[in-house]
């Protein structure tokens, strides 16, 4: 899954998988942040993995 929003910055990348983890003060912001915590715990259950990368103003990149 590939998008163009705002991007993660490095500092908190290792937060990502964390139950809100999100900036709220971010205008757009308008999620639960636990989209990322669902994923990461259905990824374990199956035995499987999560690989990304993410640049701000360019997008982040999740491959399950």
């Amino acid at each position: 899954m590939k998008d163009n929003g705002t991007g993660i910055s490095t500092d908190k990348l290792p937060l990502i998988f964390n139950e809100y983890h999100s900036d709220q003060s971010n205008s757009n912001w308008d999620g639960t942040g636990l989209g990322l915590p669902i994923c990461k715990q259905l990824c374990d259950v199956l035995n499987g993995g999560i690989i990304y990368d993410s640049e701000i103003n360019i997008g982040s990149t999740f491959i399950f």
